[in-house]
């Protein structure tokens, strides 16, 4: 329970493997992502767990926003091979076009699109775990900038 207001705190696991919530924590403690491993292992959290763009996208458009963000960047569909493709992206960047499925990236960018097109703050935690070190960065990017922009420009 968040005690300013009594209300469960709701995170939202973006994670397409089978085991959750485990696999993100896993994947944060492997990468010694200490804030992710935190959050993961709170008692107060509810969490909700969808497994693609589709369940993503239905999920806030139905229930809102929640307090948490926790996102995998490669959900399916041909991203593993091109991550191994690609040899991790290391010392390069992500073509997009390549993926037959949408990413945690492309949950990431409709969220902004959504709240902007909504005038909706973005003010919920953000958190990725993602193996893809690239992918984890791009989600990271581009939340923390577009909360930055609602910041200095408001959400109208």
């Amino acid at each position: 329970m968040d005690s300013n207001n009594s209300k469960p705190v709701i995170g939202l696991l973006i994670e397409d493997d089978e085991l959750g919530l485990q696999r993100a924590l896993n994947a944060a403690r492997s990468q010694s992502l200490t804030e992710e491993c935190n959050c993961y292992t709170r008692n107060d959290i509810t969490w909700v767990w969808v497994t693609s763009f589709t369940e993503f996208t239905q999920h806030i458009v139905q229930k809102g926003l929640p307090d948490i963000l926790a996102f995998d960047h490669d959900l399916g569909g041909n991203s593993y091979q091109l991550y191994h493709k690609h040899q991790g992206y290391k010392n390069s960047s992500i073509n997009y076009d390549e993926y037959d499925e949408p990413t945690g990236f492309h949950c990431a960018k409709w969220l902004t699109e959504y709240c902007q097109d909504n005038n909706l703050a973005l003010t919920c935690e953000v958190f990725a775990h993602s193996m893809n070190p690239q992918g984890r960065e791009n989600i990271r990017s581009i939340l923390n900038n577009f909360k930055k922009f609602q910041q200095t420009y408001g959400t109208d």
